[in-house]
């Protein structure tokens, strides 16, 4: 590795992290392959769908037995596109939830329902090292080496939400999620790819008044 990039990542991740002022610590969701190379002007759709079911912990309410379940569609847009020079992407994810909710409020079995939009991601992800943006016949002629680069991340309130409720698919907030990646290739047959990720964001949370 060329010691110049290491340093040339690491100044960069500092600045990133510092932009990024962060109240709390919480665990964060990676996109492997967040910075995939691709020619300029290409496009994806995608179709995915997730379902969650577990347990609901509610602090200081007299809820008991609760349990969820969110089933979620998402579509999302992938356009690459030449940033100054630089290899970049943007991702735009809109998702829909369904989700079933019950519990026993003060020893009493409650049921919700609950569908919606869920909130509105957009990914914004530059290459600012070791892939300039290229053409596919300019594509089919370049190796990847080290990369070095930087995304931002914004979700916006476009779920459903209601402050009177304790559960919604939504949140009445913007978030922000500025983020720097390296990706290495291991071994001179290039068979072995490693990815590291650091990122930061603050928020805050609007929490329901009544139940």
């Amino acid at each position: 590795m060329n010691l110049p990039f290491v340093k040339i990542g690491v100044t960069a991740l500092a600045c990133i992290l510092a932009i990024a002022v962060t109240t709390e610590c919480h665990g964060q969701g990676l996109s492997p392959r967040a910075y995939v190379i691709t020619p300029i002007h290409a496009n994806a759709v995608t179709f995915t769908y997730s379902l969650q079911d577990g347990n609901i912990i509610f602090e200081s309410l007299p809820v008991s037995n609760s349990r969820g379940r969110i089933g979620t569609e998402l579509v999302s847009y992938f356009h690459t596109m030449d940033f100054v020079g630089h290899s970049s992407n943007i991702d735009i994810s809109l998702p829909y939830s369904v989700g079933h909710f019950q519990g026993d409020v003060s020893g009493v079995e409650k049921r919700i329902y609950r569908s919606g939009l869920a909130p509105l991601q957009a990914r914004l992800s530059v290459n600012l090292i070791g892939a300039p943006a290229m053409s596919a016949s300019e594509f089919r002629r370049w190796k990847q080496k080290t990369l070095i680069g930087a995304s931002l991340t914004m979700t916006a309130p476009t779920g459903q939400y209601d402050p009177n409720k304790i559960l919604s698919l939504g949140a009445a907030r913007w978030s922000f999620k500025p983020e720097a990646a390296l990706s290495q290739i291991i071994g001179s047959e290039q068979k072995w790819e490693l990815d590291a990720y650091a990122n930061a964001f603050s928020t805050r949370t609007t929490r329901p008044t009544t139940g």
